[in-house]
């Protein structure tokens, strides 16, 4: 066992927490076996340390420093998918295929191991960002110099240095970058490969959906927001100039939909105080309005006949144009006022 202080020394404080999320998660499935009686590590925690101190944001213009400075077209093309595509380094980069590449359509099929043991994640479709293509077609010039379409992007001669016993996850490729940052006149930053893909997911989401960004780069959006996507200098520099809406600009358009409103309302209401001057004038009222109904009835029954009106008029309508008339206007046509046409029938 390691003593708890060598960890401390030795690990980080995110270091520490995850090794003993493994201990807990390894001796629960001892202890569901009945293979140790108690877990030791149960309540055994450790504070995460605060991810933001280890994020750093790497201009373009640093990294066009660092390009320059770079030894060969295979290493301009590393940094490029790092920080241009936001590629993972090594694992996505180095099995990257030329038939990955779509020059066509401008994309690129990128493979990931690490999350290919998600239903559905094995691999990604992302934009061929134009910040890429001169790179990938230096790449292709020098791959195809002796006649011969390599399967892979990268040389096998650079893959196999880099693969190590466990894939590529454990190649020692910061060394020789930390070389080349030291070499364009810069100081290495924090998480030098990391620091390069999250620089590239924070300007993707200032121009593009976050849902979108993260379908492109293979993670999600709370891993993008804890871990990846930061404050940009540019966007502090485009806040100090803008400005607060004055308080007038903002409640003009409620006062115009207001004011709309209103004289829309008076136009109707001065539309139909018309149709009934000129109903009443001809005396035809339109179905639905409220002479209408009183005169046919209305749902409320037939009315009893005045003296001098003939009776057929309110118990029987007439063959051609009454019963469409009344049929429109909605008369129920029950059992209680069929007994009142045969009443007023006499019979």
């Amino acid at each position: 066992w390691i003593p708890a202080c060598a960890l401390v020394v030795l690990a980080a404080p995110t270091t520490i927490s995850k090794r003993l999320q493994h201990a807990r998660m390894f001796f629960n499935s001892a202890e569901g076996r009945g293979l140790v009686d108690v877990n030791p590590f149960r309540q055994v925690y450790h504070r995460a340390g605060n991810v933001a101190e280890r994020r750093a944001y790497v201009p373009v213009a640093d990294i066009e420093k660092v390009l320059a400075a770079c030894p060969d077209c295979w290493w301009r093309l590393l940094v490029a998918l790092a920080r241009f595509g936001g590629l993972r380094i090594p694992s996505e980069a180095f099995l990257l295929c030329w038939e990955d590449v779509d020059w066509t359509n401008a994309r690129l099929t990128v493979r990931s191991p690490k999350t290919e043991h998600h239903p559905g994640r094995d691999k990604r479709i992302m934009p061929l960002f134009s910040r890429l293509k001169p790179f990938l077609r230096d790449a292709w010039a020098v791959a195809t110099d002796d006649g011969m379409m390599p399967e892979f992007v990268f040389p096998e001669a650079m893959r196999k240095r880099a693969e190590g016993p466990f894939g590529f996850r454990n190649a020692n490729l910061r060394t020789t970058f930390g070389k080349i940052i030291r070499r364009a006149g810069l100081v290495p930053w924090s998480r030098l490969w990391h620091s390069l893909r999250a620089s590239c997911e924070s300007d993707l989401v200032a121009a593009f959906p976050l849902p979108v960004v993260t379908k492109w780069l293979g993670n999600s959006p709370a891993i993008a927001m804890r871990h990846y996507v930061d404050v940009t200098d540019r966007s502090f520099k485009a806040a100090s100039s803008w400005d607060f809406p004055e308080e007038k600009e903002m409640q003009k358009p409620t006062q115009q939909t207001a004011e709309s409103w209103c004289t829309e309302r008076n136009e109707e209401k001065r539309e139909g105080d018309l149709i009934e001057r000129i109903s009443a004038a001809c005396n035809v009222f339109p179905p639905g309005c409220k002479r209408h109904n009183k005169a046919h009835g209305g749902g409320r029954g037939i009315r009893t006949p005045e003296a001098g009106e003939p009776a057929y008029r309110f118990s029987r309508p007439a063959p051609s144009t009454a019963r469409p008339a009344l049929r429109s206007c909605g008369r129920a046509e029950n059992a209680g006022n069929r007994r009142r046409r045969r009443a007023l029938r006499g019979g």
